[in-house]
């Protein structure tokens, strides 16, 4: 189930509610939410993305999905699943060769926002990818799903105990529980992945 913008918004002003936050009161918090999000998103393989490459033969580099982390697998559709390579394994490919063996590619590295395949396809492949995203700056749509909501409720509090709250008495405490608390959701959903599949969503570029 999808988690909403609206719904941390209120769940968050219902936690601060048996605070005396008198001049302290909050005006906004999508920056604080913006900023758990994304860090959310770079503390471990929770969005994954799929998406395709239609390949050109005699073509090696793609560039690689907006909000891109890491790859994770990609497979020829109807043929081979390529290895990951290094960007050194891509040199030592092409060295000396003025013009590359085509076929099939085989294996994959990623390079300055690009991906490489090689062998360079010698005809159109479609390779069906799975990747790592970040989050979007947006936070009017929230990309995690509700396993993620104890997170990201703790964040947004433990960042708005370190920002606009910072001024209040219990802000160091609260900050440092709220910090506690988003540190064990993500750890939990760290060990979570090792026992199940991600949920994945799917995007064509």
């Amino acid at each position: 189930m999808a988690i909403t913008h609206d719904e941390i918004v209120t769940t968050v002003l219902r936690r601060l509610q048996s605070f005396d936050l008198g001049p302290l009161a909050i005006r906004d918090m999508d920056e604080e939410l913006r900023q758990v999000l994304i860090e959310l998103s770079e503390a471990g393989e929770f969005l994954i993305e799929t998406t395709t490459i239609s390949t050109v033969a005699g073509t090696a580099n793609y560039d690689v999905p907006s909000l891109f982390r890491k790859g994770r697998h990609l497979a020829v559709s109807g043929g081979n699943d390529l290895v990951e390579g290094s960007w050194e394994d891509y040199q030592r490919y092409i060295e000396g060769q003025s013009s590359p063996s085509r076929g099939e590619p085989a294996y994959w590295t990623v390079f300055n926002d690009d991906w490489y395949l090689w062998p360079v396809p010698d005809a159109v492949y479609t390779v069906n990818v799975s990747y790592v995203a970040r989050h979007s700056e947006t936070v009017s749509t929230i990309s995690f799903d509700e396993v993620f909501r104890t997170a990201i409720v703790a964040g947004t509090l433990a960042a708005l105990w370190a920002g606009q709250l910072a001024g209040h008495a219990a802000a160091a405490t609260e900050w440092a529980k709220q910090s506690a608390l988003y540190q064990a959701a993500v750890d939990a959903r760290r060990r979570a992945i090792y026992r199940g599949p991600a949920a994945v969503r799917y995007r064509d570029i």
